[in-house]
């Protein structure tokens, strides 16, 4: 394992219309005992592999009332550490403590969805605002307290807040961000379907990776000032050509690849357990295809019960790594949608639980940090 994605807590101050919290009908809330991550940390010297621990999860980390001492026991295993924030619980001081926790990356998340929920709370439109001005306290005071720690963006795009886009990249530049991450929405109810970005591309398979006679039809542009394109031109490249290179990059997404098992990821819960990926994390309802699909939360073990990297050399987890790398799931995304679809626990290709053939992050539209 390289990376390990740690869920502080379970609870979130924010009600986002977009999170599939909403969907939740029995899961448990909590946090986790710094005693149980305390002893987490002290397996991480034992595991030579691991690269990166993450905090994060469907939940607001700043939650937890130790998150602060979280990231400073995570850095001091000598490990890059990661954190994703709404961003409504950081205030100036809290993200000077993280710098001075050795913080290595911040992740907020800025997008409509968000930024309505944070002016809900806040009682105004001052409260986004001042998450901006608090943003730049990082970029303020990271020369002084922790030079190579850097701030990330991330924006769920939807047909809603795609106009919003250019905003949040000049915010960006400004806040001297060194990535944004723009990832689809993923349909938690019947309605958010609407708001997809992908559609044809989910029906039709177009933008994935060449095989067959899709590797015939290719439209290779040099670099070029495409903002001098006009509009029309623009549109026709994306839209009528299955495979676009610009410069020597094709412009494809990776379907049928997991990126939380290609990057030998996994998640440990705030309780303890142990689960593959995020979208398995917990128990959601989706949408595919106007179908409401249940995506049961899946583990392999609990670390209350069981050393990390002994869960992580499982039988039955190493034999799940090898059936996603060879990802032989029946392909429900552009499938005609059958019962099996409905749940992930079998496929018509006789997959048994967890089965990845209908998840969005596997076919390239979704991405998290």
């Amino acid at each position: 394992m390289k990376k390990i994605y740690i869920e502080p807590t379970a609870r979130c101050n924010l009600t986002c219309t977009m999170c599939p919290r909403n969907t939740w009908e029995q899961e448990p809330i909590g946090d986790m005992d710094l005693d149980l991550f305390i002893r987490l940390m002290e397996q991480i010297p034992g595991i030579d592999s691991v690269e990166t621990i993450f905090f994060g999860g469907i939940a607001e980390p700043m939650s937890h009332p130790d998150i602060l001492t979280m990231v400073r026991l995570a850095k001091e295993t000598r490990r890059r550490v990661e954190l994703i924030s709404n961003g409504s619980l950081l205030t100036e001081e809290t993200i000077e403590s993280l710098l001075r926790a050795g913080l290595d990356r911040l992740w907020v998340s800025l997008d409509r969805e968000h930024r309505e929920s944070h002016e809900e709370i806040s009682g105004g439109t001052g409260g986004y605002e001042s998450l901006v001005k608090t943003l730049a306290a990082f970029r303020r005071k990271r020369p002084q307290i922790y030079p190579e720690a850097e701030l990330g963006i991330v924006f769920v795009a939807t047909k809603s807040n795609i106009a919003e886009l250019p905003e949040i990249l000049e915010i960006g530049f400004f806040l001297g961000a060194s990535e944004i991450k723009v990832s689809n929405l993923i349909p938690y109810t019947r309605e958010m379907q609407k708001e997809v970005l992908y559609t044809r591309n989910l029906s039709c398979g177009s933008m994935k990776e060449a095989t067959g006679s899709s590797r015939k039809k290719l439209l290779s542009m040099p670099i070029m000032d495409f903002e001098q394109l006009p509009t029309e031109v623009l549109l026709a490249v994306l839209r009528d050509w299955p495979q676009l290179q610009l410069g020597k990059n094709r412009v494809v997404r990776d379907a049928g690849h997991c990126k939380f098992i290609e990057e030998e990821s996994l998640y440990v819960r705030w309780d303890g357990e142990v689960s593959p990926c995020m979208a398995m994390l917990h128990t959601n309802r989706t949408y595919l295809q106007n179908v409401e699909r249940i995506v049961r939360h899946h583990s392999f073990g609990n670390i209350k019960e069981e050393n990390l990297k002994a869960i992580w050399e499982k039988e039955d987890y190493e034999s799940f790594r090898r059936r996603v790398l060879d990802f032989s799931f029946s392909p429900c995304t552009i499938c005609g949608i059958c019962q099996y679809a409905e749940e992930n626990q079998e496929d018509c290709f006789g997959n048994q639980a967890p089965t990845c053939g209908a998840c969005l992050w596997s076919e390239g539209f979704a991405q998290c940090p």
